[in-house]
């Protein structure tokens, strides 16, 4: 079962699609993703979708995959495969999602277990470090600041809501919404984004401002972070700021 075709025949915008969203988070706990660990699923950055009705398996990929890829994913089905695009930070929220979905049976049993209120903030702060410093959460941070680079966005907005983490970058000065990390995971990942600027994971009331510094393909990278407390949790505002990203030539500015 070599024959593939890995190409995407269907191409979506996913932070433009809500639909999108929905489909990743149902096909990340679906029958065709189980065949596949978590694991498997974030290092290749694929979810599986459906069927189509050529018998094809549909695969939303977050980037371009190599043949290899392709061809396990066609010995494991026993089909073609059709690759559609999907951004990769959907694809990561889905699997995590999903996986935090069918670990519900012991978080409710977590929930059971007798209070004590002196330590209860002490215990969730525990718990939101730990889940931001778990693999899923640093790759899907990761992945969120890159796709903002990728896009050439001069800021990252990340803001709390009842439905979850609202995603936006600013482009030329316009905000323009990519998609919504699930409420289940608003804390870690903000918590993430603390420690990486070296902010107070434990502060929720006060604004706290830091800053991280990345090395991307040998350029540096400067990112400023405010964190303010909003109505559902906190909103974090990312500033890119790229090491020589202001130096343009005549040609350049059309002179």
């Amino acid at each position: 079962m070599s024959e593939t075709s890995p190409t995407a025949d269907t191409k979506e915008k996913g932070g433009e699609s809500p639909r999108l969203t929905q489909d990743l988070r149902k096909a990340a706990s679906g029958s065709l993703a189980r065949r596949l660990s978590p694991k498997y699923l974030e290092q290749h950055c694929i979810l599986p979708l459906e069927l189509d009705d050529g018998g094809a398996l549909v695969v939303a990929a977050g980037g371009p995959l190599d043949p290899t890829t392709v061809d396990e994913l066609c010995w494991t089905f026993e089909r073609r495969v059709k690759l559609v695009e999907a951004p990769a930070a959907e694809i990561h929220a889905a699997i995590m999602s999903a996986a935090e979905e069918s670990g519900s049976t012991a978080a409710d049993l977590r929930g059971a277990d007798v209070e004590v209120l002196s330590d209860e903030r002490e215990s969730a702060f525990d718990d939101v470090r730990a889940l931001a410093t778990q693999a899923p959460v640093i790759k899907l941070v990761n992945v969120l600041i890159l796709e903002a680079l990728k896009a050439r966005a001069s800021d990252l907005h990340l803001e709390s809501t009842a439905n979850g983490l609202r995603v936006r970058h600013r482009i030329d000065g316009v905000l323009y919404e990519k998609f919504t990390v699930p409420k289940s995971q608003q804390a870690a990942v903000v918590s993430r984004i603390k420690i990486m600027a070296h902010l107070n994971i434990a502060e929720h009331r006060l604004p706290q401002d830091g800053r991280i510094k990345i090395r991307l393909s040998g350029k540096e990278i400067d990112i400023r972070v405010s964190v303010i407390p909003v109505a559902y949790g906190e909103r974090v505002v990312m500033r890119i700021l790229e090491k020589g990203n202001f130096l343009f030539g005549l040609e350049e500015l059309g002179m």
